[in-house]
């Protein structure tokens, strides 16, 4: 078979199941199967990521001392010079006005929503870029083929929460920078460290690198651009975004985060 119009060979078509499996295994092919039709089975690891992470919310919240959390968080902040004495006693509630938003059902939904986004608007960037450089790549399979790579993103969190169900407490501090699953450096680091630092090591991590190759396969695939491009392309994308996560990440901390 080829392609209407192209005369290239169309790739095979897969089914639901054998993405699934091919996503860990031929990832390539897969791809290369969403450029040919992206369908909308791509729903199904969207589906798949919004379960984890509640699933990770749920154990987590259950081993989380809140309190203390509190008291941690305000003890940060009495003591940062920076914020106005006549300011801090509004502070505490605040603070425990966020902590408690994340326990309700709203916060819960809003929290999966802030996952499942950037598989809309990732792909408009990697539009942008392939049409900077002359490639006609379909809105709609990009977003189809990102929303395959975030199959791994879901078993980040499946797993955070695996690790997670033996521990009686978690630290604010594993909480805030997600580091209950040690697959980074940043998750053998103290409290004491640069939280620009830990924030950027925690993106040297096992499951970011796997994705950033599945990205990076996926824009090849589907978006046409040759191997070293497409390393370029999805590295410098989360690099920026890494950038942007250090930075709030110090400014959090330089007014008592």
């Amino acid at each position: 078979m080829t392609e209407a119009g192209t005369g290239a060979p169309s790739a095979p078509s897969m089914g639901l199941v054998e993405k699934l499996t091919g996503i860990f295994f031929s990832p390539a092919k897969v791809f290369a199967a969403v450029a040919g039709k992206p369908g909308w089975d791509w729903i199904v690891p969207l589906v798949f990521l919004a379960v984890c992470v509640l699933t990770y919310q749920g154990i987590l919240q259950k081993r989380f001392d809140k309190e203390a959390a509190i008291s941690e968080t305000m003890a940060k902040i009495e003591a940062n010079p920076r914020i106005p004495a006549d300011q801090k006693a509004g502070i505490e509630e605040r603070v425990r006005g966020q902590f408690e938003w994340g326990e309700k059902p709203i916060g819960k939904v809003i929290s999966v929503l802030t996952m499942l986004i950037p598989v809309f608007v990732v792909p408009l960037l990697y539009k942008g870029i392939s049409a900077a450089f002359g490639l006609k790549a379909g809105y709609m399979k990009l977003v189809a083929g990102y929303a395959w790579c975030m199959v791994v993103t879901g078993l980040y969190w499946l797993l955070g929460g695996v690790v997670a169900l033996p521990r009686s407490d978690i630290p604010l501090f594993e909480m805030q920078h997600m580091l209950v699953l040690k697959s980074n450096p940043a998750a053998f680091m103290g409290q004491a460290s640069s939280v620009a630092l830990v924030t950027m090591l925690s993106f040297v991590d096992v499951f970011v690198i796997w994705g950033l190759f599945l990205r990076a396969t996926m824009l090849e695939k589907v978006a046409g651009f040759g191997k070293g491009a497409s390393w370029a392309v999805a590295g410098t994308v989360l690099g920026l975004w890494i950038l942007i996560r250090a930075a709030l990440a110090a400014l959090g901390q330089m007014f008592g985060g």
